[in-house]
This record gives C-alpha cells, sequence and structure tokens, in this order.
C-alpha cells in the first residue's frame, strides 16, 4: 500500500507541475493514470488515514489549478466567463461584486 499511495502522490506532484506550467496535453496524458491509481487504492482499502487525506488535498488542491487554467484559456480565447472562480481548494467562489467605496464618495 504504502508504494501505491507514493505513486499516486508523485503523480499528484508531476499533475500539479503540469498544470503550473500550463501543460494541457500532459494534465490529459496523467488523468487516466490518476483514475487508476485512485480506484486501486480504493480496491485496497486505502482510502483511510491521514496520508490518504493529505493526497485528497493535494487532488483538490490541483483540480483547482486546472479549473484556474480552464478559466484562462476561456478568457484568452475571448469566451464570457459567467461564473465565479476557483480557490486554490478547488471550491467554486462566486464572483466579485461592486467594491464599496465607504467614506470615498
Amino acid at each position: 500500500m504504502d508504494d501505491l499511495l507514493q505513486n499516486l502522490e508523485d503523480l499528484l506532484t508531476h499533475e500539479r507541475q503540469a498544470a503550473i506550467d500550463a501543460d494541457v496535453e500532459r494534465l490529459e496524458a496523467l488523468q487516466e493514470e490518476k483514475r487508476a491509481l485512485f480506484d486501486r487504492a480504493r480496491d485496497a482499502g486505502g482510502l483511510e488515514g491521514p496520508r490518504f487525506r493529505r493526497l485528497s488535498e493535494m487532488a483538490r488542491a490541483n483540480v483547482g489549478l486546472m479549473r484556474q487554467l480552464v478559466l484562462v484559456h476561456r478568457a484568452l480565447a475571448g469566451v464570457d466567463q459567467a461564473g465565479g472562480g476557483y480557490g486554490a481548494d478547488g471550491r467554486a467562489q462566486d464572483p466579485e461584486g461592486p467594491r464599496l467605496t465607504r467614506g470615498v464618495l
């Protein structure tokens, strides 16, 4: 199980770097392997414990980076951004409304 979790951690590290590098082809290539490793971990009963929780947090953070990458690509392509962005934790954020200028106007 330790080897499996180490392989998953290594893959998530590579995935993070690919997202930072905006390397879409490498990101796509890693997805099937990532699913297979998560499936193997699930089948082996390795979805519990602090190490797996940390790996899950890494995976969620990577999803956040990939979503940001999609937003950047959409903006560069001139596609309307109808919603908010995504935080580092992969959770959706509401778009900001107008900023209040209390005491200025």
